[in-house]
C-alpha cells in the first residue's frame, strides 16, 4: 500500500482508527496519533522518523495502543495522556523516547530503539510485561529522570527481569519508582537490574505490588561504581551481586529507610549513609563496608567479607553482628597513630571465621585496638591473619571476648623508659625526662582520662634514643587541666 508520509515542519494529529496497509513516513514535524481519548492509531506496517522528525503518541487513560510494526530512523518518540501505548516490535529508531504521562509498555522482544537516544522519564511509566524466558531485551538507553516516574511490570510470571545496561542514569528532578503491578502470588519477583557505573542522586522507592515482590539489584562487575546519593525507601528489597565473574561496588550515601531485606552476594555494598531496621545478609564473595550506620541485624555468611571504615574508620551496626565460619572481618590497623577500623553500636557480635588485619608501620609490644563494641561478645576467630603482629611480637586475643580489644604482647619484654622530673613549667607546659638504650626507637603519648579506650591515646613525638636522657617539653599541656604521659619503645 501507500506511504503516509508528513513532511513539514508543525504538528499533524490522527484521531480515527486508521487501516490503510502503507507504512508512516516522517520526515518533518511532528505525527501525533490520538488526541487524548481512545482513538488514533498510525494503520501501516511500521513508521520510519528521519530528519529529528518526532512521533507522539496520546492516548487517554484506561486505553491502550499496541504497535507492532518496527519503528525506525533518527527522531524521537514522546509518550503523552494517561493510555497506554505497547510497543511490541524490533524498533531501531536512535532518538530519543519521552515518557511524560501514562504508559510505553515493552514486550520479550521489542526495545527503546536501538538504545543510543536517551530514555526521558518526565512523569510517566516504562512498564514491562515480560517474564524472565524470555526476558525483556535489555534497556541500554541513557536514562534521565525529570519528574515522578515509574518502572513497572504488569507481567504475571513469577520473576519478571529487567535489565539495564546504560552508564548514564542521571536526575534533574523527580522521584524514581520501582513496582510490581503484576504477579499471581506472593512470592513472585519483579527484579529490575542495574549493570552499569553511575551516579544517581535521586529519591528511589522500591515497591511491593498488591501480590508480588519488588527488589532492585546492582548488577555491575568488578572496576565499575554505581553510587545512590539519595534516599531508597518503601516495602521491597535491594541485591548487590552480577551475573558472572567479579562483581562492583555500591555505595549508599543517603538516609536509606526501605524495609525490605538487602543481600550482598557479589561485590561489595559500602554504606556511607544508613540502612533501615531490615536484616542484611553477606554471601560468598560479597562485602559489606562503608563509615554510614546500619541499623538492621547483620549476617557475614562462609565467603563473606565485613570491612568496616574507610582508612581506618568506623561503621556503626545498631543491631547484632554474626560473623560465621568462613566468613572474613577485614581491619586496617595504623601502627604509627594506633588507629584502626572499628565496628561500633552493636547488640551483640558472635566472631567467626578470619580476622584479616591490614597493618601499616611496626607495631609494638603494648600497643592495644578496639576493634568492636558491643553489648555482649561471643565466640572466636579461627584464625587471624597475619599470625603474627611483627617480630618478637604475639597477638593477645583474651580481651575480644570482654570489650572487643586486640593487643599486641612483646615476647621480648623490654621495661619502657621510666618518664623522671615531671615538671610544670611557669607558662603551664610540662617538662619530663626519659631514658634509654642508643638506637632505639621511642614513642611519646598522652591522654586525658584513664578511663578513655586504649585508641585514645595521643601520640605527641617520637625518636631515637642518643646517648643521654630525652628532654621533652609538651607545649600543648597549657590547654589541660590533667594530662597523663607515657613513653613506649617497640
Amino acid at each position: 500500500g501507500k506511504v503516509l508520509t508528513k513532511t513539514t515542519s508543525g504538528t499533524v494529529v490522527l484521531t480515527a482508527n486508521n487501516t490503510y496497509s502503507g507504512g508512516v513516513l516522517i520526515s518533518g514535524g511532528t505525527l501525533q496519533i490520538g488526541d487524548g481519548d481512545s482513538t488514533g492509531t498510525p494503520g501501516g506496517s511500521g513508521v520510519v522518523i528521519t530528519n529529528n522528525s518526532q512521533l507522539t503518541f496520546d492516548r487517554g487513560a484506561g486505553s491502550t495502543l499496541t504497535i507492532s510494526g518496527p519503528i525506525s530512523g533518527n527522531g524521537a518518540v514522546t509518550k503523552l495522556g494517561a493510555g497506554t501505548v505497547a510497543l511490541t516490535g524490533a524498533n531501531t529508531y536512535s532518538g530519543s523516547t519521552t515518557i511524560s504521562n501514562g504508559a510505553i509498555n515493552i514486550s520479550s522482544a521489542s526495545t527503546l530503539g536501538d538504545g543510543t537516544g536517551a530514555l526521558n522519564l518526565s512523569g510517566g511509566t516504562l512498564n514491562s510485561t515480560a517474564n524472565r524466558n524470555p526476558s525483556t531485551a535489555p534497556v541500554s538507553n541513557p536514562i534521565h529522570l525529570t519528574g515522578d516516574s515509574e518502572i513497572t511490570t504488569s507481567s504475571t510470571a513469577a520473576t519478571v527481569d529487567l535489565n539495564f545496561t546504560t552508564s548514564v542514569v542521571s536526575s534533574s528532578a523527580g522521584t524514581l519508582t520501582f513496582r510490581n503491578d503484576g504477579a499471581n502470588d506472593s512470592t513472585d519477583l519483579f527484579d529490575p537490574k542495574f549493570s552499569g557505573s553511575f551516579v544517581f542522586s535521586a529519591p528511589v522507592i522500591i515497591e511491593n505490588g498488591p501480590m508480588g515482590l519488588t527488589r532492585l539489584s546492582s548488577f555491575n562487575t568488578n572496576g565499575t561504581t554505581q553510587i545512590f546519593n539519595g534516599p531508597i525507601s518503601g516495602n521491597g528489597s535491594f541485591r548487590r551481586s552480577v551475573s558472572s565473574g567479579s562483581g562492583g561496588t555500591t555505595v549508599f550515601n543517603g538516609t536509606n529507610t526501605y524495609t525490605g531485606t538487602t543481600l550482598v552476594s557479589e561485590g561489595a555494598l559500602l554504606v556511607n549513609g544508613s540502612l533501615g531496621t531490615n536484616s542484611v545478609t553477606v554471601g560468598s564473595g560479597g562485602t559489606l563496608g562503608g563509615h554510614g550506620v546500619v541499623n538492621g541485624a547483620v549476617t557475614i555468611q562462609s565467603g563473606g567479607t565485613l570491612a568496616p571504615g574507610a582508612s581506618a574508620g568506623m561503621l556503626t551496626i545498631s543491631n547484632s553482628l554474626a560473623l560465621s565460619a568462613g566468613s572474613k572481618t577485614s581491619i586496617d590497623l595504623d601502627a604509627l597513630t594506633q588507629a584502626s577500623d572499628r565496628v561500633a553500636g552493636l547488640t551483640s557480635v558472635t566472631y567467626g571465621g578470619t580476622l584479616q588485619l591490614n597493618l601499616t608501620g611496626n607495631l609494638s609490644g603494648g600497643e592495644s585496638f578496639q576493634l568492636f563494641s558491643a553489648g555482649s561478645y561471643a565466640g572466636s576467630f579461627s584464625s587471624i591473619t597475619p599470625a603474627i603482629p611483627g617480630s618478637g611480637l604475639v597477638w593477645n586475643t583474651n580481651n575480644l571476648s570482654l570489650n572487643g580489644t586486640l593487643s599486641v604482647i612483646s615476647t621480648n619484654v623490654v621495661q619502657p623508659p621510666a618518664i623522671t622530673n615531671l615538671v610544670r613549667l611557669a607558662d603551664r607546659s610540662v617538662q619530663f625526662s626519659f631514658n634509654g638504650s642508643a638506637g632505639q626507637t621511642y614513642r611519646v603519648w598522652a591522654i586525658t582520662n584513664l578511663s578513655f579506650t586504649p585508641n585514645a591515646w595521643m601520640l605527641l613525638t617520637n625518636g631515637t634514643f642518643g646517648s643521654g636522657p630525652v628532654l621533652f617539653t609538651d607545649g600543648q599541656a597549657t590547654n589541660f587541666a590533667q594530662r597523663f604521659y607515657r613513653v613506649t619503645v617497640p
